[in-house]
């Protein structure tokens, strides 16, 4: 007999350390579980088979009685976090998927060494109100600003110009001032409303900064992407989430190497 559960669409997994961790957008929640509790939450996840499952439950000391298995998958379906498989998907979040790969341009050719294109000044208004209103959405609730970013990602698609992954990097680079300027003028309210701290050298604020600037850089044309992923090896100052933008694959305004020190639970916009 099949195990037919997995983790939905919207919902960030990961099992590290013997911990296990989901993130939920839809409701913008955490939820941990205790270290046996986590291996068999792993077990049923990563088990094809009832034999499977029974096998792997077997290691656990004691191992668990079927009630207890029972009620465990019982509440993490009632909470939306796990949910009958209807295909033969694997049991991960879509949110975590394969790193993204270059587009090539209109032409089919990479324009390297030809001038950046210059976003004109109405699409950097454009893109300054993305920061506003995605700014407002976040207040609102996580999943808002995730079906915003969403919004934007497919009207890029639709009419935006596929760039070459270095000259989209380039862009990207180039562009960072005014998203910063912007997001400076937003993230202080934002952060309060939110009740976190808009200090720089806190963590806090990584959301906000992270969803402004995904909108400004999508607004532009831009393929960028918002990863949250938790730390492998500690909590900085409370903080269980870490949020920071790539192009391309590559962190902006990160440590180049920052994946790692994380474990990635989504990307938005999803793959």
């Amino acid at each position: 007999m099949d195990v037919n559960i997995r983790v939905p669409q919207l919902v960030g997994y990961d099992y590290w350390d013997r911990y296990a961790m989901f993130y939920d957008i839809r409701s913008d929640r955490l939820v941990e579980f205790s270290v046996r509790q986590s291996s068999i939450i792993a077990a049923a996840l990563s088990s094809s088979s009832i034999e499977e499952l029974l096998g792997r439950l077997s290691a656990l000391q004691p191992p668990p009685e079927s009630e207890e298995v029972l009620t465990l998958l019982k509440g993490l379906r009632e909470w939306g976090l796990i949910e009958e498989r209807t295909s033969a998907a694997i049991a991960v979040s879509p949110f975590v998927g394969p790193p993204p790969v270059a587009r090539p341009s209109r032409s089919g050719q990479d324009r390297v060494g030809q001038p950046l294109p210059r976003p004109s000044f109405l699409l950097r208004c454009h893109g300054g109100m993305s920061i506003v209103s995605v700014t407002g959405e976040l207040v609102q609730g996580i999943y808002k600003a995730y079906q915003y970013i969403e919004t934007l990602e497919q009207k890029r698609l639709v009419g935006g110009l596929a760039l070459p992954k270095e000259t989209a990097l380039q862009l990207a680079r180039r562009e960072l001032r005014l998203p910063r300027q912007v997001t400076a003028i937003v993230e202080r309210r934002a952060a309060h409303l939110l009740g976190q701290s808009a200090k720089a050298e806190e963590q806090g604020p990584c959301f906000i900064r992270a969803f402004a600037l995904c909108a400004y850089l999508l607004s532009l044309g831009i393929p960028a992407r918002i990863v949250i992923a938790r730390p492998m090896y500690s909590v900085v100052r409370g903080f269980k989430l870490h949020a920071w933008v790539e192009v391309e694959g590559e962190a902006l305004i990160e440590d180049p190497n920052i994946r790692d020190g994380y474990r990635v639970m989504i990307t938005i916009p999803s793959y």
